[in-house]
């Protein structure tokens, strides 16, 4: 009667953990932006910066440097940034590419996400960057 009923159980349980680790998966939440996005304009690119505001740096050198400005005054500047993030799965559009930043790092004021466009048969070079929450957007890299 105790291992039938020490069985039961277990099964139970089982049951019961095949179904948490199966069918609750976490809660993934979705990034809403409510101001419109900053528009920079580097020659042949545009930055969109969402819900980043002024004070947002990053640490060239052992000095923080506000992003926008560092993009402006620096002509490797794209290039800095993606050394310095960790390069993520992004969409499967032949070229767009997602970075984020590594928690442990220094590098940033507060943690990113930086799209880069290059669509294969598209025309933009968009770039987006806003907090870690943001994600690729279906009107993203058109």
């Amino acid at each position: 009667m105790k291992k039938l009923l020490l069985c039961t159980a277990l099964i139970f349980l089982i049951v019961i953990g095949i179904k948490i680790w199966v069918y609750e998966k976490p809660e993934s939440k979705e990034f809403f932006c409510d101001e419109e996005p900053i528009i920079l304009d580097l020659e042949s690119r545009k930055v969109y910066f969402y819900c980043i505001d002024d004070e947002f740096t990053v640490n060239i050198s052992n000095q923080a440097i506000p992003i926008k400005e560092f993009l402006l005054s620096n002509e490797n500047a794209l290039s800095i940034l993606e050394e310095n993030l960790q390069k993520e799965e992004g969409p499967s559009d032949g070229g767009t590419q997602i970075y984020k930043s590594i928690k442990t790092s220094d590098f940033t004021s507060e943690l990113i996400t930086y799209i880069r466009c290059n669509r294969l048969g598209g025309s933009t070079t968009d770039i987006y960057i806003g907090p870690i929450e943001l994600t690729y957007q279906s009107d993203f890299c058109i």
